[in-house]
């Protein structure tokens, strides 16, 4: 016997707050068997449709009063809807599981329904959700049908939070329910839809990922009764979400990370090691973590894209008293110092720098009379809003 996941299957009214639009009823019929074309198609009518087989996206424009404002990131009002339509859901729930479906084979626009000779409880459909870096995501939309009194379809937004960590080692993953709403009141056809406004940030791997950070995966699950049989019918599920704007200065949004080495000219492993003597200058790679003897440790920890770090600059054994004036790694000359010292002890100072495409940073010895070792740790980077798919 399978064990279900998911909570009570009784058919009385839910307690969260879900909405029924009714629509016209689903024709009764012949279900088609795995493999066969089929002769009803029993989609719901305004069910969204995609051309692509894995389900495209639609937009929904509302209103600017709509746009809303989250940790000081702004969400376009427009909604852009990702719909998943039958064929893009698969059966996970026992080990034959695809034989609890019916699902005619190449018609994305069919229905699903357990089939006859399920066995088990019931059957969990699973499909996976991508979404752009960022994302607000702002409700979930069954379509299908249930005349079934005494069994509910179960339908969850679920998430995967990866962590990839400062210091090279296994990711930790956690497992958590975005939102989950189920069939409970509803006779016949139905768009069935989440509480709105679920104010949930998706996030995601883009290029290399920032370490230390938290990245989303996202996955719809569906549970149908298998008890159910032509009583449970789903033509798809869509997801609403809303993309974070785009900064008029593409460069400013910041990025915290947690403190790294990225430069410590008294260690030989680093390019551009030894004392930065009196008006010269040294080419800092910013990019990568580096450990106590100056190896990497992490990569791209400043990523590509990256217009400006957070950092702080240490003198370390100063033979005399000087400046240093810190620019990108492409900058002909300065116009103001980072940091003064006076010959006799260690000091450290913060500040921000643009960079170099390249991800360098130049270090300007003052023309003064004092050589110095160099430190420098990264806190944070400056970069522009990126809206890549996620890869799930």
């Amino acid at each position: 016997m399978i064990r279900s996941r998911f909570s009570s299957r009784s058919k009385r009214v839910a307690a969260t707050a879900v909405f029924v639009v009714a629509l016209t009823t689903v024709a009764s019929g012949t279900f088609a068997g795995e493999g066969d074309e089929g002769s009803d198609d029993l989609s719901v009518p305004g069910i969204p449709y995609s051309d692509e087989a894995a389900g495209g996206s639609q937009t929904e424009g509302l209103p600017a009063s709509e746009a809303i404002i989250i940790g000081g990131t702004t969400f376009d009002p427009t909604v852009v809807t990702k719909f998943i339509p039958a064929s893009g859901f698969t059966a996970t729930q026992g080990d034959a599981a695809e034989a609890d479906l019916v699902r005619p084979e190449g018609a994305d626009r069919i229905c699903l329904r357990p089939d006859t000779n399920s066995g088990g409880t019931f059957t969990q459909l699973r499909a996976s959700v991508e979404l752009p870096d960022g994302s607000r995501i702002k409700r979930i939309v069954a379509y299908g049908a249930d005349t079934d009194v005494a069994n509910n379809m179960i339908i969850q937004l679920h998430r995967a939070d990866i962590v990839v960590p400062l210091i090279l080692g296994s990711p930790t993953r956690s497992e958590s329910t975005v939102t989950s709403f189920n069939t409970s009141g509803v006779t016949g056809t139905f768009a069935l839809a989440s509480t709105d406004n679920l104010a949930e940030i998706a996030g995601s791997f883009s290029g290399s990922p920032v370490l230390n950070t938290t990245h989303r995966f996202h996955q719809v699950y569906v549970s149908m009764s298998n008890a159910a049989l032509a009583s449970q019918v789903l033509c798809g599920v869509e997801v609403q979400y809303q993309v974070p704007t785009v900064s008029a200065d593409a460069g400013s949004v910041f990025h915290p990370i947690a403190p790294v080495r990225a430069f410590d000219s008294r260690l030989a492993a680093y390019t551009g090691s030894g004392l930065l003597a009196p008006n010269t200058s040294k080419v800092v790679s910013i990019k990568d973590s580096h450990d106590a003897n100056g190896a990497v440790n992490a990569t791209d920890v400043v990523p590509a894209g990256a217009t400006a770090i957070a950092y702080n600059i240490t003198i370390a054994g100063p033979t005399g008293p000087n400046y240093l004036a810190v620019t990108a790694g492409d900058a002909a000359s300065f116009t103001a110092s980072a940091i003064n010292f006076n010959g006799t002890s260690d000091l450290a100072n913060a500040a921000i720098v643009t960079i170099a495409a390249d991800r360098t940073i130049k270090i300007w010895g003052g023309d003064q009379a004092g050589s110095t070792h160099v430190i420098i740790d990264v806190t944070g980077y400056y970069g522009p809003i990126t809206n890549p798919n996620m890869a799930n």
